[in-house]
This record gives structure tokens, sequence and C-alpha cells, in this order.
């Protein structure tokens, strides 16, 4: 009885840690998820205007 006490607790606990991991795996790969899409719309934003600025001096210049 002891042995099955000790098992149920340790599969309780176990079980507990591997929800806990799956929750944190799961919230770390949406939060890099938000980082690298935010990273990509900042230089995209960033090479378009460059785009724009050399546009406006190739434009101006003959």
């Amino acid at each position: 009885m002891i042995l099955a006490d000790a098992l149920d607790t340790l599969w309780t606990l176990t079980s507990a840690f591997a929800i806990w991991l799956i929750a944190a795996a799961a919230a770390l790969t949406l939060a890099l998820h938000a980082l690298a899409a935010g990273l990509w719309w900042t230089c995209r934003t960033i090479w378009r205007a460059l785009a724009t600025i050399r546009s406006y001096l190739t434009w101006k210049t003959p």
C-alpha cells in the first residue's frame, strides 16, 4: 500500500510538471513568434523608408 501511494504521488507530481513544462514551452513559443514578427515588421518598415528616401533623392537629382 505504501508503494502504491508513493507511485501515485510520483505520477501526480510528474504529470503536473509535464503539464507545466508544456504550458511554459507554448508560452515561450508564442513570445518568440511575437518577437520575430515585430522584428520583421520593424526591418520591413525601415527598409521601405530607406527605399522611399532613395527614390526621392534619385528623382530630385538628374
